[in-house]
């Protein structure tokens, strides 16, 4: 039975036994009256940006690093507390040739259903600064790719990660030795993948360059995190 239902009942359960008055002292009411319509709640708007990690206030997460000639490359990535925009900061040092790249879970990987639902942002943004000691060193710009991973329910690795998207697209001076914002929009990291990454748990960042020849940098990114501008 409904509430409005319920409600009409009992007022006719009191009206038999004549405890209704009306407002000029009768014994009965003029008749029952519907309860008045609930509105529905209003969906909140999502806030405006969603940091998942800056390295000083969203603090947690692990890493992983790799490079694909194994005994001709060294990389690693780590928290460092001064190598952020104003604080702490995810550094990657990579030396050697061919790919390198690294990953960073800000969910630490645990447990294995953890996520963020990123479904109302449009933008993935981050910061990012790339610092060589020249260009021989440098990594080549249009090498450059970043995309998203997510814990999703599948046993498809590939259907694990969004498309692999060029930096430089959406950043042209980003390699220049300064710090650079990078916004991309999720339906560009999404292409051909909008039926298979589950948007609802993602959860790391990753980042892989390569070259033919041997490369020495170190790769700063900072304040990860889903907007709407």
């Amino acid at each position: 039975m409904t509430h409005t239902g319920k409600f009409v009942v009992g007022l006719a359960l009191l009206a038999s036994t004549g405890c209704i008055t009306g407002k000029s002292g009768d014994s009965a009411a003029a008749g029952p009256k519907s309860a008045p319509p609930v509105a529905a709640p209003a969906t909140p708007p999502p806030p405006g940006k969603l940091i998942t990690w800056d390295g000083d206030n969203k603090t947690g997460g692990k890493g992983w690093a790799s490079c694909s000639k194994k005994g001709e490359c060294e990389v690693t990535v780590e928290m460092d507390p001064k190598s952020g925009r104003q604080g702490a900061g995810l550094r990657f040092e990579a030396e050697g040739p061919d790919w390198m790249g690294f990953g960073w879970n800000w969910h630490s990987w645990y447990p294995e259903t953890a996520g963020d639902d990123i479904t109302a942002y449009k933008n993935l943004s981050f910061w990012i600064r790339v610092d060589a000691k020249d260009a021989a060193s440098a990594p080549d710009p249009k090498s450059v790719m970043t995309w998203l991973s997510c814990s999703c329910k599948t046993n498809k690795e590939e259907e694990r990660s969004t498309a692999q998207v060029r930096v430089e697209d959406f950043a042209p001076d980003f390699a220049d030795g300064r710090w650079h914002e990078v916004v991309i929009p999720v339906e560009a990291l999404l292409k051909d993948k909008t039926q298979t990454f589950d948007r609802t748990t993602t959860w790391e960042f990753d980042l892989g360059t390569w070259s033919e020849s041997k490369k020495s940098f170190t790769i700063f990114v900072d304040e990860i995190g889903f907007d709407n501008r």
